[in-house]
């Protein structure tokens, strides 16, 4: 299976840099009272706790995974692995991500990304390549943000995105966030035109994230 394939990649890709004595290893845990994705709550607006790790190489290649729970006592974990550097004032990342969901059957997907950050603007695409619900193979996702530093340790950012799905199943749908940050602690409020009970309400989300040295 096409997924296997790929987990196998980030697997090896993560034994790589764990050998290497220039990667640098990281942890990273959060706090949310609602785990937001894509403009879309994830934890059906219940508070959410997640944690990963994160190898990083000096050449720029990287690898990681990525935990949160989920509503109805389901889970996410994530696989990663990419490349990313900079060149002048532009910097690049691009890579493939695996989300899985082992409560949930049939739902898991793989997508290629890539984002260029150009100054303090970012521009982001997502591209699903394999799904194990039918007809979804060729989801994409589209975003653009920019961030605006109000004084020294407080942060205004924006972002707005574009979900388009494959499945006519999925109804397409844009959705807006503006948050502000303050250390490891930001506010957020968000807003989706999704039809369907509740789904266009505004969120507003708080939460906490830290990363650690390992």
């Amino acid at each position: 299976m096409l997924k296997t394939k790929w987990l196998g990649i980030a697997v090896s890709a993560g034994c790589l840099f764990s050998g290497s004595t220039m990667a640098e290893l990281t942890g990273n845990i959060g706090i949310s009272n609602n785990y937001i994705w894509r403009g879309i709550t994830q934890s059906a607006d219940e508070s959410a706790v997640s944690g990963g790790i994160d190898f990083k190489d000096k050449s720029g290649l990287y690898a990681g995974t990525w935990f949160s729970n989920m509503a109805d006592n389901s889970y996410e974990h994530d696989l990663y692995a990419g490349f990313a550097g900079k060149q002048g004032e532009i910097a690049y990342d691009a890579g493939l991500i695996m989300y899985m969901y082992p409560v949930d059957n049939n739902v898991d997907f793989t997508e290629l990304y890539a984002s260029l950050d150009i100054k303090n603007f970012n521009f982001g695409l997502a591209f699903t390549i394999d799904s194990d619900a039918g007809g979804a193979d060729s989801d994409f996702y589209m975003s653009a943000s920019g961030d605006y530093e109000i004084k020294k340790g407080l942060v205004l950012d924006a972002l707005i995105g574009n979900y388009q799905f494959d499945s006519p199943a999925n109804e397409d749908y844009m959705h807006l966030r503006v948050g502000l940050s303050k250390n490891d602690i930001t506010f957020a409020i968000e807003k989706n035109d999704r039809t369907g009970p509740d789904e266009d309400d505004m969120r507003l989300t708080v939460s906490w994230s830290k990363e650690i040295s390992l």
